[in-house]
């Protein structure tokens, strides 16, 4: 969810770890796969039931899987850092935790919290050197993902997920650096082509209101 694009872009990062915890709720006698209506926030899918933990990162694209009603599940990367060349102007940033909590609402559906805690961008002109700088703390962005089909089954699976939220304004020379709303919709899609090979692909649009009274994307 950022503004920018560039010829190249590289991508490190340090550590992501993954855990799925369950909620706070009494285990129920089961005889229903995680699909079953009556499993949700307050009513847990047990674990036996439970389908496999599917992460959003360290892909490119967002998983179409929802994680099991009534259980929890943190993503997050203790260090990122990303290099991103686009003609004579070189971007640079660094981010400090970035986690993502998501919490199992229906059996396909999960409501996602991201949040950073700090990065820093750099903008650098070849011929000039350092031209602007933003930093502090990074996006907050809440998202609800609804499975519509592939969740416990199938070769293919495919999600919608709308996202609102806020973003810190990307660096510019001049600019003031401030946070602004942002909100849009993501349809990750996923297909097994067998011998231990999978697909997956993403369509996003993005709006931003970054200057008063105006969304753009």
């Amino acid at each position: 969810m950022s503004g920018r694009s560039g010829a190249s872009h590289v991508a490190l990062v340090a550590c992501l770890l993954g855990a799925a915890l369950p909620a706070e709720a009494q285990d129920l006698p089961a005889a229903a796969p995680a699909a079953d209506a009556r499993w949700s926030l307050f009513r847990r899918t047990p674990r036996r039931l439970a389908r496999p933990l599917a992460t959003d990162r360290p892909d490119r694209t967002e998983s179409a899987y929802s994680i099991p009603a009534g259980w929890v599940q943190v993503e997050a990367n203790v260090v990122a850092w990303s290099l991103d060349r686009e003609g004579g102007e070189l971007a640079r940033e660094f981010g400090v935790a970035q986690v993502n909590v998501k919490v199992g609402l229906l059996p396909a559906v999960d409501l996602q919290l991201l949040t950073e805690l700090w990065s820093r961008q750099t903008l650098s002109d070849d011929g000039i050197g350092e031209v602007a700088r933003a930093e502090g703390r990074g996006l907050a962005v809440a998202r609800l993902k609804v499975n519509l089909w592939g969740n416990d089954g199938g070769r293919s699976a495919l999600a919608v997920m709308p996202y609102a939220g806020a973003v810190r304004q990307d660096a510019a020379p001049g600019a003031v650096v401030r946070r602004h709303p942002v909100a849009g919709l993501i349809v990750p899609f996923a297909l097994d082509l067998g011998r231990e090979w999978s697909l997956g692909a993403m369509l996003e649009l993005d709006l931003q209101r970054d200057r008063p009274g105006t969304w753009r994307g």
